[in-house]
């Protein structure tokens, strides 16, 4: 036990965990590539179950199973045992970033007034849309979808923190604005406008079929 010799095939197991984290790219910090209206959660999953080889080695493929449900970038934490023949065992524990996605769509919102950050009515503003991949290199994209959608009163005031998610996936039945535009270098753009008396809080979603990434943003009118 601990004393430098090799261990030969003992059984090792690795697992991982995976936590939402913020999703941000060098040059593209004003954007937010996050999906507010995407709960996430997992419980730890069984990578690796396997008896290290003669030399103490073993090569472990991470198959991490996520699918569309993520806000962005994960967090991947990983917890490493490996067992004596009499039950003690060796852990180890580290993380890293895991992308879920092959690319990435962020949103830039209008900053507004200087003190509430509220955008006016009746007025055009542009909103400004970046793609990029994994890496945060810019890339191109068609048919990206934009929807946005008006949060009930009911749903402002007696929401909770995270309780977005379940909102809109509950009560949103039909975009107020939708719209399809493409990036040319990573770059896009589409116009938001809300007349009086329309004014109150809608949600920005911007979703990449291609990627399955999607992202959005509140933004109060007034």
């Amino acid at each position: 036990w601990l004393h430098g010799a090799i261990a030969k095939n003992l059984n090792a197991k690795v697992d991982v965990t995976l936590n939402s984290t913020t999703t941000t790219f060098k040059g593209f910090e004003k954007y937010n590539f996050d999906d507010a209206a995407r709960n996430f959660s997992a419980e730890p999953q069984p990578i690796f179950d396997d008896n290290i080889n003669e030399e103490g080695k073993a090569k472990v493929k991470a198959d991490i199973e996520v699918k569309n449900n993520a806000p962005g970038m994960l967090l991947a934490g990983f917890k490493v045992r490996v067992f004596e023949q009499g039950g003690a065992f060796s852990t180890d524990q580290f993380s890293m970033l895991y992308s879920p996605y092959e690319s990435y769509v962020g949103v830039q919102v209008p900053s507004g007034a200087a003190f509430t950050g509220m955008l006016e009515t009746d007025v055009d503003h542009i909103v400004n849309i970046a793609t990029v991949n994994s890496d945060g290199k810019p890339v191109s994209k068609n048919k990206l979808k934009v929807q946005v959608f008006k949060i009930g009163w009911r749903w402002w005031w007696d929401s909770y923190d995270g309780d977005l998610a379940s909102y809109i996936g509950n009560e949103y039945k039909q975009a107020i604005q939708e719209q399809e535009i493409s990036t040319v270098n990573g770059k896009g753009k589409f116009k938001l406008r809300i007349n009086q008396p329309e004014w109150g809080r809608y949600y920005i979603c911007v979703t990449d079929p291609e990627s399955g990434h999607r992202t959005g943003q509140t933004v109060y009118i007034e």
